[in-house]
């Protein structure tokens, strides 16, 4: 096993903090324990491994493993680690990962009949949560505007627990939304209630495909969206509570759907 180079640590660190770096390389990093261990078991796009030498000490044979499937694994001094880490305390153990390739819209190769868009949800925890609700019911294809949390953000990558290596993202234009209502895609939006839309038991009546989009945390869903929406649905609740978490309202609107398939 090599150790790791000051060139590659480097990369890691700003794969970990800089979106820039992520875009240009088409990278991300998965980071802890637990996370890891799950990518390098089920996915093929982990590029690179990294440890330190107290994880080393302490998880040899599932490094040995690791070696074994020909991952590539590289080690580092505990006080290196530390330096690139995203966490407070760091786990000592760290994957780099390709995002997945994507196609045009129109090549999509997911062949969804249920398109997520996130307008401006801007908590990590939040857009990781989404990410969960949509693989859950089966949903590999999501869209969020530029407003919205980069979903390779290290707190996303972990609130999602590593779903984001599952999902394809597209970034979210007037064009797009076109493209896909060419292919027969409706838009429905997440909004308060108002005379004469959906509730959500309703939704699961709702011919496929369609993209389904949900807003900013206090804000909603933008006026812009709106105005290309064929139509809107909401969640009744009590009247105890405004409204529901917006991860939340999406995990109910997928089930609901789903219902319908």
């Amino acid at each position: 096993m090599e150790k790791a180079s000051k060139k590659q640590l480097k990369l890691v660190r700003e794969l970990l903090r800089d979106k820039a770096a992520r875009d240009y390389n088409n990278m991300f990093v998965a980071e802890g324990e637990k996370i890891v261990k799950d990518m390098v078991s089920s996915d093929k796009t982990v590029l690179e491994v990294f440890v330190s030498n107290d994880f080393l000490k302490n998880e040899d044979k599932f490094v040995a493993d690791l070696q074994a499937q020909e991952f590539s694994v590289y080690f580092a001094s505990n006080s290196d680690i530390e330096k690139i880490s995203s966490l407070k305390n760091s786990q000592g153990v760290l994957a780099v990962m390709f995002k997945l390739k994507k196609n045009s819209i129109e090549d999509n190769e997911n062949d969804d009949d249920v398109i997520v868009l996130c307008d401006g949800v801007q908590d990590p925890g939040n857009l990781g949560a989404i990410i969960r609700s949509a693989l859950a019911f089966e949903v590999g294809t999501m869209i969020c505007t530029k407003d919205t949390v980069d979903p390779y953000n290290p707190k996303v990558v972990r609130a999602s627990s590593g779903g984001v290596a599952e999902m394809i993202f597209y970034d979210y234009s007037k064009d797009l939304i076109h493209a896909l209502k060419n292919r027969n895609f409706k838009l429905a939006v997440s909004s308060v209630k108002e005379a004469g839309i959906l509730e959500t038991s309703d939704v699961k009546n709702i011919d496929l495909p369609v993209i389904v989009a949900f807003g900013n945390e206090g804000k909603g869903v933008s006026g812009e969206i709106l105005n290309e929406s064929d139509f809107l649905f909401h969640i009744p609740v009590s009247k105890k509570v405004e409204s529901l978490n917006v991860s939340a309202a999406c995990a109910v609107t997928l089930y609901e759907l789903n219902r319908g398939k």
